[in-house]
């Protein structure tokens, strides 16, 4: 798990700079509410994909294949840790909507190649 977790670490930072796509706190103050702040602080580095949806969906691939009776209870928990990140301000929709795409397909080759 830890393996897949450091993939998609690397994978999700590799797209952030190859992206550089902006937090909702720039589009929003310059759209809509120059005052407005995100629920929790705004990380200073790009936007897309989400980190945390990256790296929580490379490891519920993982710990579904370790644990099958738990998988449909660990992908759940996926998206409630990357929708976490919208209802906190920090990330759009599409950041971790990629991200956990990006997280899983990791999992998935972290798995294939351990067989």
């Amino acid at each position: 798990m830890n393996t897949a977790q450091a993939d998609a670490f690397i994978a999700c930072w590799d797209a952030k700079f190859a992206y550089w796509t902006e937090r909702p706190v720039t589009a929003i103050r310059r759209e809509l509410d120059p005052g407005w702040l995100p629920y929790i602080t705004t990380p200073p580095f790009p936007s897309y994909v989400s980190g945390h949806a990256t790296t929580s969906g490379a490891a519920s691939e993982v710990l579904a294949w370790f644990f099958p009776a738990e998988a449909s209870r660990l992908r759940a928990a996926v998206e409630e840790a990357a929708v976490s990140r919208l209802y906190g301000g920090i990330h759009f929709r599409s950041d971790n909507e990629a991200g956990l795409e990006l997280g899983r397909k990791i999992g998935q080759v972290a798995l294939r190649r351990q067989q």
